[in-house]
């Protein structure tokens, strides 16, 4: 009856029931012997106990593969990660700009501070564009050795009073405008003079002034951007270059030698007629052609270049009377304030002062009635 009451609670409760039995009341030896080995060999309670531990050991198994599962499940999130990570646009709009080849993950993006690719001449050539280019829309120089005016304290002006040339000239990636100014208080004031350099280095920039520069002024020549009509300067249109460290504009002291001309004509005879030709400087009023009437500028130098000095002498006459010759002496050669210079075998220099304006003509000494024509007088 304990026998059985005791399987009865291994099943219902999987536990085992350990019964105390009083040992010293069996005698050893004999039936009971084998009866309690066949028991212990055939002991249902620790075949339930195997089987129990079985079980148990099969549910971690199980757990286990939960485990295993969850670890799968992991890694599928990771691949949503991966996935959302690399479609992700968001923050890099513009990634053919950035500096890697997957889009916005350690992108360095600056469109918006660089509107011109690598490849312009006005950035810095790194070879990849908005990275670490030197860009600035707004500026036509970029690079502070791009542009630049080669003017130094002072510039002599040993040739004519009226070109001022400027040693060296640097425009960038464009052409520029160098113009020049005067002074007012000590800022740019009139524009005296301007001319048009092409991209690039340029030596020895030459610049027509409407007037004649004077010895100790200070000049301004200045870089502009050809905004308005090509080819033409338009102070009201276009624009003061700069670069990145700021206008491009330099001051000088203009030098002037005692006696430089302000004017220059060129002359040539066929016996005919006098030709004149390249007039310097092109801002002012000097006549071409043949034997043209000249309207001389009041207080100007000027200087006569005389392609054919031997054939065809030139000089200045009042009627009939000569005042001014290459080929004979004049009374008005001694006059200081006309300042008379032939020294040279072609040149003749003389300056248009009150005692010059006796004179109505010039004319060839050889080839008086053919080769001669009328002089007047003008204001600056």
């Amino acid at each position: 009856m304990r026998a059985l009451l005791s399987i009865l609670l291994v099943l219902a409760f999987g536990c085992e029931l350990v019964v105390d039995f009083d040992r010293s009341r069996i005698v050893d030896g004999g039936p009971d012997t084998g009866t309690d080995v066949g028991t212990d060999a055939d002991d249902d309670d620790a075949g339930v106990d195997a089987g129990t531990d079985a079980n148990d050991a099969g549910m971690d198994a199980g757990d286990a593969g939960m485990d295993a599962g969850d670890a799968d499940m992991d890694a599928g999130d990771a691949g949503m990660d991966v996935g959302m990570d690399a479609g992700d646009t968001g923050m890099c709009t513009l990634p053919s700009e950035c500096d890697d080849t997957v889009a916005c993950t350690d992108d360095t993006c600056t469109s918006m501070s660089c509107v011109f690719t690598a490849n312009d001449a006005r950035c810095a050539d790194d070879g990849n564009p908005c990275t670490s280019n030197t860009c600035d829309p707004v500026l036509d120089c970029q690079l502070a050795d791009a542009c630049s005016i080669g003017s130094g304290a002072s510039i002599t002006l040993a040739d004519l009073t009226t070109v001022v040339v400027v040693p060296d000239v640097e425009t960038g990636s464009d052409p520029l405008f160098l113009v020049i100014f005067d002074d007012a208080s000590g800022a740019p004031d009139m524009v005296l003079g301007s001319t048009l350099v092409p991209a690039g280095s340029s030596g020895d920039v030459s610049v027509d002034l409407v007037r004649p520069a004077v010895d100790g002024e200070t000049l301004y020549a200045s870089l502009y951007e050809d905004v308005g009509v090509v080819g033409t300067f338009e102070p009201a249109v276009d624009t003061l270059a700069m670069d990145t460290a700021g206008d491009l504009e330099s001051s000088f002291m203009a030098i002037v030698p005692a006696g430089t001309p302000d004017a220059e004509v060129t002359v040539s005879g066929d016996s005919a007629d006098y030709t004149f030709s390249a007039p310097r400087p092109s801002t002012l009023a000097i006549p071409t052609g043949a034997d043209p009437a000249w309207a001389l500028i009041r207080g100007y130098r000027y200087r006569v270049v005389n392609m054919t000095p031997v054939a065809h002498p030139f000089e200045f006459v009042t009627g009939t009377t000569v005042q001014l010759s290459q080929d004979v002496a004049g009374p008005l050669e001694g006059n200081a304030t006309i300042d008379w210079d032939e020294s040279d075998t072609n040149d003749v220099l003389f300056t248009v002062s009150a005692a010059f304006e006796v004179i109505d003509a010039y004319r060839c000494s050889i080839h008086t009635a053919a080769m001669r024509g009328t002089v007047s007088y003008v204001d600056p």
